[in-house]
């Protein structure tokens, strides 16, 4: 009976596996969908800015040729090359940065390897690989941490389970469409990180908040009830840390994220 029991606890817990790996890959696809649009406006701005840049030079040539050119056209012309060739300039640097930040949070999220990394560094890529997604509604993300705290974790989890409280509040927080705030505060507390996630939405009933972290468990009709969940499950099983709700004075909802700075094996 014993060994049936064990059985059966382990075939729950890889159903439990895959089903936070169906919602990690679910969560991986909308951000992937949000990154290539965003890209493709990019694309699109530089590829119209160039197109503008050799008319001008087209026409700057003809004139030229043809002994037309005049004083004040040559100086428009210089001018408008020299916005045209800022706008480009910053707009490549905008799409090789997002293409960066979104290729490496998202080569760490397929895997779990253990590695160094600068915290703040890493939370300011995973925020920045939010943009596109963050772009289609009114909110704002803020980052509090210090310099200088090296972690040796497992990123790939870390960036999991911040996009996953992420997603949580753009889908529960803020049913009303206004402009919302969420914050993420990290600091080191002996050989632990601390960081502090809120939001300032409707926040969580308390007849709820015992259950938030459970699987399937969701207040909204479709939910999946497995966006909380997956977060217990990055921070507790690969991180080796603890996430808990915690009471705020302020609204909205307050969660606290504890993790050991050197994973140990």
């Amino acid at each position: 009976m014993e060994k049936q029991i064990e059985a059966l606890e382990e075939k729950i817990h890889r159903l439990e596996e895959l089903n936070v790996q169906l919602q990690n890959d679910n969560l991986v696809s909308s951000l992937t969908a949000s990154f290539m649009h965003e890209v493709n406006n990019l694309t699109g701005i530089g590829v119209t800015a160039a197109s503008v840049l050799e008319t001008r030079i087209a026409e700057a040539a003809e004139s030229l040729k043809n002994g037309t050119l005049k004083k004040s056209d040559l100086e428009r012309f210089f001018t408008e090359a020299a916005e045209t060739s800022k706008l480009l300039s910053v707009n490549f640097k905008q799409t090789a940065d997002l293409v960066s930040a979104f290729k490496k949070v998202a080569v760490d999220r397929s895997r779990r390897d253990i590695r160094p990394f600068m915290l703040k560094d890493y939370l300011e890529e995973i925020i920045f690989s939010l943009t596109p997604r963050l772009k289609k509604t009114p909110h704002t993300i803020t980052l509090s941490c210090p310099d200088g705290i090296e972690m040796v974790s497992c990123p790939g989890a870390l960036s999991l389970a911040i996009i996953n409280l992420v997603f949580n509040s753009l889908l529960h927080a803020f049913p009303d469409g206004r402009a919302g705030h969420i914050s993420i505060c990290a600091e080191q507390s002996g050989e632990n990180i601390v960081l502090t996630y809120a939001d300032d939405g409707t926040g969580i009933e308390p007849s709820r908040a015992e259950r938030i972290f459970e699987p399937f468990y969701s207040s909204l009709k479709n939910g999946s009830g497995l966006g909380l969940f997956a977060v217990k499950r990055m921070v507790c099983e690969h991180l080796k840390g603890t996430v808990q709700l915690r009471e705020t004075d302020k609204k909205g909802s307050l969660f606290e994220i504890r993790i050991p700075r050197v994973l140990k094996l």
